[in-house]
């Protein structure tokens, strides 16, 4: 299937993407795309370069960004769409989200330090970020070039099991407060890659995965979710067609993206190795 429009992809402005706005359309115009999202996590930072690079590009695209939630003791992120999204209002939440994380890779950075494994200067980092934030990627690559490994095994110190993890605390909000947030900030919410509900973003046991995941569809859709993403790279087709069926069940938008951050974060992907149509995307933005 060739996909027109990728929905999600992140430039510099993400703590954990390495291109910028620009360099990622490009590539999407190299690759015959007729258009591409950048979706920054937890920013609206990268709002004001977004126009005017589209015009310079002649690609279609949309303000977006991708804002993170928790449930259940899951990792849930919901995308926003949408050109007259009131940043002020999405920064509200925004800004806290992103002081919470950088406690949280303090508290990782120091763990790592009492286990006598690495000194890593967190002050470094933030000042290296776009985004005023830093994540557990940015921390990962430092210690991937302090310990000279490849960036997944270091950030396996940093997640679930390992040895510097540091979960998320109360200042997370619930999937339920960022979709009511978009829409009053005159957007449109998607539950994005739905299926890590079902696979490494979940903590619950695979039999309490899909009544927990209905429930949370019902969540959503009281508080106004719009759409919910079908088209993803670790999307299998049995989950693409469950994606499709609930959406069909509940009137949502179907989007997809590739969710590109870059070849040094995501060296497997491809902008544009899932995404929709231009019939889909003018849906997305009415």
């Amino acid at each position: 299937m060739k996909f027109e429009i990728d929905c999600q992809t992140h430039s510099h402005y993400s703590p954990d993407a390495e291109k910028s706005p620009l360099a990622i359309f490009e590539r999407a115009r190299s690759l015959g795309l007729k258009g591409v999202i950048v979706t920054d996590h937890n920013t609206t930072s990268h709002f004001l370069n977004i126009k005017k690079v589209a015009k310079a590009t002649g690609l279609m695209t949309c303000l977006a960004l991708e804002i993170t939630a928790t449930y259940e003791n899951s990792d849930i992120h919901i995308l926003a769409y949408g050109n007259n999204m009131d940043a002020k209002i999405l920064e509200s939440m925004l800004k806290r989200i992103r002081e919470s994380y950088n406690k949280r890779s303090k508290a990782m950075i120091q763990k790592l330090s009492k286990a006598g494994i690495a000194q890593i200067d967190f002050e470094k980092l933030l000042k290296k970020s776009k985004s005023a934030c830093v994540t557990k990627p940015a921390i990962a690559d430092a210690f991937a070039h302090i310990k000279k490994i490849d960036q997944k095994s270091a950030l396996a110190f940093f997640e679930r099991g390992g040895v510097a993890y540091v979960p998320y605390g109360t200042w997370i909000p619930t999937p339920e407060a960022v979709v009511k947030l978009i829409c009053k900030a005159g957007g449109k919410a998607v539950f994005a890659h739905p299926g890590d509900f079902f696979g490494k973003r979940s903590s619950l046991p695979e039999e309490k995965r899909e009544p927990a995941f209905l429930k949370l569809m019902d969540i959503l859709l009281g508080a106004g979710l719009a759409g919910i993403e079908v088209w993803y790279p670790s999307h299998t087709k049995e989950l693409e067609n469950k994606f499709k069926k609930v959406a069909k069940e509940n009137d949502l938008l179907t989007t997809g993206g590739s969710d590109w951050h870059g070849p040094k974060f995501t060296p497997n992907r491809e902008v544009g190795q899932r995404g929709i149509s231009v019939s889909q995307f003018k849906k997305l933005i009415s």
